[in-house]
């Protein structure tokens, strides 16, 4: 699998102005996507800085793909 990195996914980069403890799933696929869409349809303009709140080795640190990740979802289709 592609390491991710910025150089080969262009994408909007925000001021770092919201502080997350804490890198779990629930967070990132939940909440920074709610911070993603806010960001798309309000002028939020706001990044998140990710804070570790315990020192382990596992997940592995995002910083080694430039803090990208990929969420993958899966529910209702919403119809007009």
């Amino acid at each position: 699998m592609k390491t991710l990195n910025r150089r080969d996914i262009p994408g909007a980069q925000y001021p770092e102005r919201i502080i997350q403890f804490g890198e779990g799933n629930f967070l990132r696929a939940f909440v920074d996507w709610q911070i993603d869409l806010l960001n798309e349809h309000t002028d939020l303009n706001s990044g998140v800085v990710v804070v570790r709140p315990i020192e382990t080795s596992f997940p592995p640190s995002l910083s080694t793909q430039d803090g990208l990740y990929t969420t993958i979802i899966r529910g209702l289709n919403e119809k007009a």
